[in-house]
């Protein structure tokens, strides 16, 4: 079980955009340090970092398998997203005590706990009443999204899901739900 996390923010000192590849957690979110930092995109202007004004909504993602969590990092990372991916919910309940999410997108079928269990445990929480969780899953019947949604999942995504869904997705809940996009 690991954590990775991808952002992409604008460095305050010299105004580039810098894209955060990758980050590594050895078991606290204290422990996480950027690793690896790529030029995205130069600027002549300075500007304040969005981190640092809270202006970069966080969205997790828990799901096992890796190459899932890793498409949908990739997707949204260029997008202005903090994203932090983890490989099973009693990963993501660990990472929920420090992280005040804007969006979860949450597999249904993972190991040690699956997704409805994990959506459960986060809607026990007060804290995390209003955030929209997106369930993405391979489960593709129109049943299971029926299932899915009647279980409390604000949404549904069927694997493999085209960028620009998630990314409408994701930005139409943000709207929906603004009060998550600042911490």
């Amino acid at each position: 079980m690991g954590v990775v996390m991808k952002s992409v923010s604008i460095r305050k000192d010299t105004g580039r955009w810098l894209h955060a590849v990758d980050y590594g957690a050895s078991g606290a979110m204290d422990d996480w340090r950027p690793m690896n930092l790529l030029s995205r995109k130069n600027s002549t202007q300075s500007q304040a970092c969005p981190a640092e004004t809270g202006q970069i909504p966080v969205v997790l993602i828990v799901d096992d398998d890796p190459m899932s969590r890793e498409l949908l990092a990739d997707a949204l990372s260029p997008q202005q997203f903090q994203v932090v991916a983890v490989a099973d919910g009693v990963e993501g309940l660990r990472v929920l005590e420090d992280l005040r999410p804007a969006v979860m997108l949450v597999d249904i079928q993972m190991p040690y706990m699956d997704g409805f269990e994990f959506l459960a445990k986060v809607r026990e929480n007060p804290k995390f009443d209003a955030v929209p969780m997106v369930a993405v899953t391979a489960y593709a019947m129109v049943s299971d999204a029926s299932r899915i949604l009647k279980r409390g999942f604000d949404e549904y995504l069927s694997k493999p899901v085209p960028v620009k869904t998630l990314r409408q997705t994701i930005s139409r809940l943000l709207s929906d739900h603004p009060a998550n996009t600042t911490h």
